[in-house]
């Protein structure tokens, strides 16, 4: 839940189980400009290696339920992009 105006943060970590290094080519969030995801740029996990990213949304003056999505392209062949499902409650300030 998130309230009217004010914003909310959330981590998550994308890891690589792999053998081999995988290259995040873009990351893009789908939940018109309410969503921002930090870092925003591409980078490469090593077998291994972990990233946090921080997903911001930012509800503005909106009130309800709102759903979107980021999605992840990699360069892995079976698995070229990758979607997160988001969803947030926006409740008004009382």
């Amino acid at each position: 839940m998130v309230k009217q105006g004010s914003s909310s943060e959330k981590e998550i970590l994308i890891t690589n189980k792999g053998k081999n290094p995988v290259s995040i080519t873009d990351i893009v969030p789908r939940l018109g400009n309410m969503l921002t995801i930090s870092p925003p740029h591409k980078f490469t996990l090593a077998p291994g290696q972990t990233r946090k990213l921080t997903l911001t949304l930012l509800p503005g003056s909106k009130v309800g339920i709102v759903h979107g999505s980021v999605i992840i392209k990699t360069d892995i062949e079976y698995l070229p992009r990758k979607a997160i499902r988001v969803r947030a409650r926006i409740v008004a300030n009382d």
